[in-house]
């Protein structure tokens, strides 16, 4: 899969004036109200206090939107960055931080106060709203969360490019790193399968070895028997066939088997059926092919 290049979308400052230059004019007379109230009564009342608190509270937000406007202005990082790791979204005034594309669920648009916004779902809004430490900046968040459904929500307003463009950008960039993510956990479970795989076909091996250590060989064979061959082709490495021979006293016994089941199975029933043949033989002395095979029975 071709590595993604990182995208870095620069700030649009003008969007920065216009919220500043208002803001430090409602801060300014706001705190002048406040100023005219405290210079010019002679006593405080119940209502002077409430129009004086209510001017000082939102002088000081209008301060505060005020300050971060002047550092967004000073800011030189870009306004949106999309890397391998997730978005980072400076360009308005408060920034939700690193979105990481293992957190986001889905990517859409919607209008928030007339402007085109895309929004950023992510599996855990409130952890985004509780790592601000600012108060206003979480109170922020929380009413983006309330009007779009997510903390997370880019507005082109702040940047230097068009809102569709942009919203390509993303949903491209999300449905590529959502394809290299799927593709690496099922290589994951490949390589767990074909380890799960091979530690069961060794194992198999080595029980093959075990019951070819049972069979008699060709030397073996030919040695009893005279001019011969063996056609033995197991169906799965090990098999729930066998070829016997045994010589007692001037008797030879040859047996071919085919045991129930083929496999690991049946390969075990050979080995249990090759012990009854040696019993039957050697243990119980019995040389009638019928009486053999019926004690062979008996004792499985």
């Amino acid at each position: 899969m071709a590595v993604l290049k990182d995208i870095e979308i620069k700030s649009r400052k003008r969007l920065m004036y216009l919220i500043l230059i208002p803001s430090i004019f409602f801060a300014f007379q706001l705190f002048h109200n406040v100023f005219e109230k405290l210079t010019g009564e002679d006593s405080f009342s119940i209502g002077m206090l409430i129009t004086i608190s209510i001017n000082l509270f939102f002088g000081g937000v209008f301060t505060f939107i005020s300050g971060n406007a002047i550092l967004k202005l000073k800011d030189k990082s870009p306004g949106l960055l999309i890397n391998k790791m997730g978005i980072l979204d400076n360009s308005g005034l408060v920034s939700a931080g690193m979105v990481f594309w293992s957190d986001i669920i889905e990517i859409n648009t919607s209008k928030i106060i007339f402007s085109d916004c895309i929004v950023i779902k992510v599996k855990n809004p409130e952890r985004y709203i509780r790592n601000q430490k600012s108060l206003f900046k979480s109170n922020w968040l929380k009413m983006e969360y309330r009007k779009a459904g997510s903390p997370i929500n880019i507005s082109v307003s702040g940047l230097q490019y068009k809102f569709k463009d942009l919203f390509s950008v993303l949903q491209d960039r999300y449905l590529s790193i959502q394809v290299e993510s799927r593709t690496y956990e099922l290589k994951k479970e490949k390589d767990v399968i074909q380890r799960e795989k091979k530690e069961l076909v060794d194992s198999i091996n080595y029980a093959k070895r075990i019951q070819n250590a049972l069979l008699p060989s060709l030397a073996t064979i030919e040695k009893r028997l005279g001019e011969s061959f063996i056609l033995y082709i197991p169906k799965d490495i090990v098999s729930g066939d066998f070829y016997y021979v045994e010589i007692v006293d001037h008797w030879v016994f040859f047996a071919v088997c085919d045991c129930t089941g083929h496999g690991v199975p049946g390969a075990l029933i050979s080995i249990v059926c090759n012990n009854a043949l040696n019993r039957a033989i050697k243990e119980f002395s019995l040389i009638e092919p019928a009486l053999i095979l019926d004690k062979v029975a008996e004792l499985i």
